[in-house]
């Protein structure tokens, strides 16, 4: 146990085994996820007009966030990344101020719109398993009419020459 005497351990509670392995940990261990058994629970994510917002339920006291577009792996890094800062104590003002000015770095899920088309771009992850789990949330009401996905993703090995590889998909 690496934890210090004064640590909280940050788990998601989503997952039976890390649940089940963390339980004797009492207090010292906030659970996230979005089961209701978890301290903190990820109630919704809201499509809005250029974002999102985050509906958290941490442990009874409702609080929202609002960030640009992300993707779903975003989504779940950055409801961990909240709690962190909350039990540093950091404001949910504070917090809000810091999402207000958040922007993926360049090939790492940026959503964008174009002539009524959502494009994410994930090329940093252009594997196919990455790509495959590329998502985001998106209002009842949108209808995909055509779902695209570009990239080149090959397996090298180590000592191999990048671009001389079999190219995956």
């Amino acid at each position: 146990n690496y934890l210090a005497d004064d640590g909280v351990a940050l788990v998601n509670g989503d997952f039976d085994l890390y649940w089940e392995g963390t339980r004797t940990l009492g207090d010292r261990r906030l659970c996230f996820g979005r089961q209701q058994r978890n301290d903190a629970v990820l109630t919704e994510v809201v499509p809005t007009a250029g974002g999102c917002r985050l509906c958290v339920d941490l442990r009874g006291r409702r609080e929202e966030y609002v960030a640009p577009r992300l993707t779903d792996a975003q989504i779940e890094n950055l409801f961990a990344a909240v709690l962190v800062a909350r039990q540093a104590g950091v404001s949910c003002g504070e917090i809000q101020d810091v999402l207000a000015d958040l922007e993926p770095v360049q090939g790492r899920g940026v959503v964008t719109e174009n002539r009524g088309v959502t494009v994410v771009d994930d090329t940093y992850n252009a594997n196919p398993e990455a790509v495959k789990t590329v998502s985001i949330p998106l209002s009842a009401d949108t209808v995909f009419r055509q779902l695209c996905s570009i990239g080149l993703a090959e397996r090298t090995h180590v000592n191999q020459t990048p671009g001389t590889g079999q190219a995956l998909g």
